[in-house]
């Protein structure tokens, strides 16, 4: 068996591959561990389908369809689909994947429908993530909770679409530390904790924590359900930026908790949950008949008025960044070439060169001469350096650009490639070459065109890559307000850009630094930023990611009106800047 082999394998990290437009038919099958490597993976391109007819189930495994149990490490992940064919398996009410004792446990970019009972069970489990999971189906299927939790801790689920006949989460005894973020529910029965307390059961759960999701078109919105006659407790759990949509209760703690046709107050031996609240209270409400749990087959009703679900996305994948390397690798060629050309020994004699018995030709100029580790001025003029005579008088407005890949030193060369590591790589793997390649032309450009301008640099040269650098910044402030809605700490993520911007920019006034450079730079990365880094806000989702026979009338637009606001405006002061600025510099003006 294919699994044996990885699981007794001693690599690394072994993997089972289900290869891409593949279809393979699954009977019920466990995946049983301890496995010999502390990392274990299981990638599903293709599409894995459960049986559809009754003699593929045993007594043994009638709640179970895939198992896996005991695997410390494991990582279930691609873009493949299971298909449960739940429809018609919902009175025998099978698992579709379960996960029973695992430790470090990671399940992210799959998708499942028509499950039978619970898409994903956790049962067991410590540290578990669970991540950009696409869970459907249909709004009157019973019992088919997205994802079911119990006697598990630390386990994380976000970035997901879940849209189902039951709980999109639910939360039951023995959990703590669970935290739920940007999921997006609906239809369903919303987020719970619970049921709890069944047959005077000990239940306990804490710290639960639930934030930044959407619920739309479901039963509940944030739920605590408990039977009548349990025990334990139910601690420190937060529901915080929860966005409900056509909810029927938005917020619900359900002390009666009953599936049956009638349940007995047992108002006088409660003691779970809220014990201060004490007898007399109410008789319990009737039984919800859209609320069925496992082991009991009542008929399961819906609204029929509820509004279609809302999905959203996968997380998308970060681009590879090799842009920004090859830049950083340019620049250091760029300044061996400068110091191969300026050959300091030949030029100054060899007993004017700095470290010249180590470094021979590529020697430094003297510190009265270059007190940043580099080559004479002469040289980097010869190369392209900004020089406000050749690009006005001499009509070199070439040097704009090629003075960006030039450096006065081995100190001016460390300190903007570690920023050019730290910026461009992270702006690169998240937007892309093409768009953060442009962004750092017409940064260093606005520099460039700034420098020269500025009265009193008419008689000294500008050379680095600094005011690209400080486009990147100024870029990812502009984001920050553009896509504001996509960020959950607003205020720390503004108060951390501006203190980041204000510390770099205070490096302009040491001596030899143009710091006109950097607010160019600056100036041009910000506008240009809103323009090149736009993204959707939260909770768009493109037809694409919509399954099939799924309408969605509530639809997010894509942007903002104030996305486009920001775009023209930036779009326009972008162009007229470079339009006056270039004019005024060729007229011989300053600002």
């Amino acid at each position: 068996m294919a699994w044996q082999e990885v699981c007794e394998a001693t690599s690394e990290t072994p993997t089972l591959y289900i290869p891409e437009q593949k279809t393979f038919f699954l009977n019920p099958i466990r995946f049983q561990g301890p496995c010999k490597s502390d990392h274990v993976g299981v990638q599903i391109l293709g599409k894995i389908v459960g049986p559809s007819n009754a003699s593929a189930w045993s007594d043994e495994d009638a709640k179970l369809w895939l198992t896996f149990a005991g695997v410390n490490g494991l990582h279930v992940f691609g873009n493949g689909q299971f298909d449960s064919q739940g429809e018609s398996w919902w009175k025998s009410c099978p698992n579709a994947l379960s996960f029973f004792g695992c430790t470090n446990l990671t399940v992210d970019g799959l998708t499942s429908i028509n499950s039978a009972q619970n898409h994903i069970s956790i049962g067991g489990c410590e540290n578990a993530v669970l991540s950009d999971l696409q869970l459907y189906a249909p709004d009157d299927s019973p019992n088919t909770d997205g994802i079911k939790i119990g006697r598990s801790t630390n386990v994380q689920v976000f970035n997901s679409t879940i849209g189902t006949g039951d709980d999109c989460v639910a939360i039951i005894s023995g959990s703590s530390f669970i935290n739920i973020s940007r999921v997006t529910c609906g239809p369903g029965h919303g987020i719970s904790i619970g049921s709890l307390g069944k047959d005077g059961d000990n239940s306990t759960v804490e710290e639960i924590h639930v934030k930044d999701c959407i619920l739309n078109g479901t039963d509940n919105g944030a739920r605590i359900k408990t039977w009548q006659g349990g025990v334990g407790y139910a601690r420190n759990i937060s529901f915080e930026n929860i966005q409900l949509y056509s909810v029927g209760n938005p917020i619900i703690i359900d002390q009666f908790y009953c599936t049956y046709h009638s349940c007995k107050n047992q108002s006088f031996c409660r003691r779970l949950f809220l014990t201060a609240m004490g007898k007399g209270l109410p008789p319990p409400p009737p039984p919800s008949s859209s609320d069925i749990e496992t082991g009991t087959n009542k008929p399961h009703r819906r609204t029929p008025s509820r509004p279609p679900p809302q999905f959203s996305p996968p997380a998308p994948e970060p681009w590879f960044a090799w842009l920004m390397p090859l830049v950083f690798v340019a620049n250091i060629v760029m300044f061996i070439v400068t110091m191969y050309i300026n050959d300091c020994p030949a030029t100054t004699g060899a007993e004017n060169c700095l470290f010249y018995d180590y470094l021979g030709r590529f020697s430094f100029q003297r510190f009265k001469d270059n007190p940043l580790l580099g080559p004479s001025l002469i040289t980097l003029k010869e190369l392209g350096a900004l020089d406000w005579k050749l690009v006005v008088e001499g009509k070199q407005a070439w040097r704009l650009i090629s003075c960006m890949w030039l450096h006065a030193g081995v100190i001016h060369l460390l300190a903007n490639m570690m920023s050019l590591l730290f910026l461009g790589i992270r702006l690169e793997q998240e937007f892309g070459f093409l768009r953060i390649g442009l962004l750092y032309m017409l940064s260093g450009f606005g520099g460039s065109l700034r420098s020269a301008l500025t009265p009193g640099r008419r008689q000294t040269i500008s050379v680095g890559a600094s005011g690209a650098l400080f486009g990147l910044l100024g870029a990812m402030l502009s984001e920050l307000i553009t896509n504001w809605t996509n960020y959950t700490n607003k205020c720390g993520a503004l108060s951390t850009m501006l203190l980041i911007i204000c510390l770099n920019l205070s490096v302009g006034f040491l001596p030899h630094v143009d710091n006109s450079a950097h607010i160019g730079g600056f100036i041009s990365g910000f506008l240009a930023g809103f323009v090149l880094l736009m993204r959707p806000q939260f909770g768009y989702v493109s037809r694409k990611h919509i399954p099939p026979g799924y309408e969605i009338k509530h639809k997010v637009p894509r942007h903002k009106c104030y996305q486009y606001l920001l775009l023209v405006i930036a779009l326009v002061l972008l162009i007229g800047g470079y339009a006056i600025g270039l004019n005024r510099l060729f007229e011989g003006q300053t600002f």
